[in-house]
């Protein structure tokens, strides 16, 4: 079985869908994942996330029948916002604003997958912030 400690970009293009297993103190990607399982409490699942500002970045969704998380790969580097945590999204966005050299704001924050549970259609939306 694949496991890692860390996520990258070239990990959801090859595993779109992963899973926290503890037995390994690593994420483990979900091999069966068309449709999406009911039975995993949280799936990271890859997404293209589009900023109030404009901004559009490859990441990944963290929850299952809600979002309460989203990471953000930019610049070769990894940004994880925790809705319920109001200061990772300040050092996010200050962070990813000087890489970039302009302001950004997420929310309200679009994101779209390819990926569905079973009898809906793909996973799209908005997060409003916290």
């Amino acid at each position: 079985m694949m496991e890692c400690s860390d996520f990258s970009w070239e990990l959801f293009e090859r595993h779109p869908v992963w899973k926290w297993n503890a037995t390994v103190d690593g994420y483990c990607p979900v091999e069966d994942f068309d449709p999406l399982p009911t039975d995993e409490p949280t799936l990271f699942m890859k997404a293209t996330l589009t900023a109030s500002t404009g901004e559009v970045f490859d990441g990944y969704l963290v929850g299952l029948d809600r979002f309460y998380a989203f990471g953000l790969f930019v610049g070769g580097e990894e940004y994880v916002i925790n809705l319920r945590l109001p200061e990772t999204i300040e050092a996010a966005a200050a962070a990813i604003s000087r890489k970039l050299g302009k302001p950004v704001r997420f929310f309200p924050l679009r994101y779209e997958t390819d990926l569905h549970f079973a009898g809906q259609p793909r996973i799209t939306g908005t997060l409003g912030g916290p």
